[in-house]
């Protein structure tokens, strides 16, 4: 992998994982919501309590939402394009991961996480941070939330190439929308591969 593809990998990697968490900055920008707001004069800064650091971090996870979704739309599709490597699909296993990485930081938003000390937000940032390096290090940064609820799943495929001669079978883990083909390409985008249907 050149250093082109491995910056494009952590870009997107980071995306999904923003974007993963774009419910957690929902629920804490209502909770940022002035209740007293319709006393005020209706401002952003009047709605909500801490409106610096509630709405760039929402609109960062959106900004990331939307990316990604583009992203996974477009590389996607299936195109002719002469980087796909065109493989034969023997099986696919639907890869279930565990959800509980996700969940504990929204239940610590419903719980006990305000805007209102920047201390609080930077240990926010701070966990968030070591969650991706977790995540990723443990290769379960792709199973998604988001990815999940945009129809996207994360497969483990044993494949061979179309046009290697021994038919060697390969394994690999891909996102697609779904498997059932067994004609198909492979689009790799740094470490992260996605499977053409």
């Amino acid at each position: 992998m050149n250093i082109k593809q491995s910056k494009l990998t952590i870009f997107i990697e980071v995306l999904i994982f923003i974007a993963s968490y774009f419910p957690l900055f929902i629920i804490l920008l209502i909770k940022d919501v002035n209740p007293l707001f319709y006393k005020n004069k209706i401002t952003i800064c009047g709605f909500f309590n801490n409106p610096e650091t509630s709405l760039p971090l929402f609109l960062l996870s959106l900004f990331s939402l939307v990316i990604i979704t583009i992203i996974m739309r477009f590389a996607l599709k299936k195109d002719i394009d002469s980087n796909d490597i065109k493989i034969n699909i023997k099986s696919s296993i639907l890869v279930r991961g565990d959800m509980l990485n996700y969940t504990i930081p929204f239940l610590v938003g419903l719980i006990g996480f305000s805007y209102d000390n920047w201390t609080t937000t930077l240990s926010m940032l701070v966990f968030l941070t070591f969650m991706f390096l977790f995540l990723k290090k443990d290769g379960s940064l792709l199973l998604n939330p988001m990815l999940l609820l945009l129809g996207i799943n994360l497969y483990r495929i044993t494949y061979t190439e179309t046009f290697d001669v021994k038919g060697k079978c390969k394994t690999c883990d891909v996102l697609s929308y779904k498997t059932n083909k067994k004609e198909t390409q492979i689009k790799s985008l740094g470490s992260i591969n996605l499977l053409r249907i």
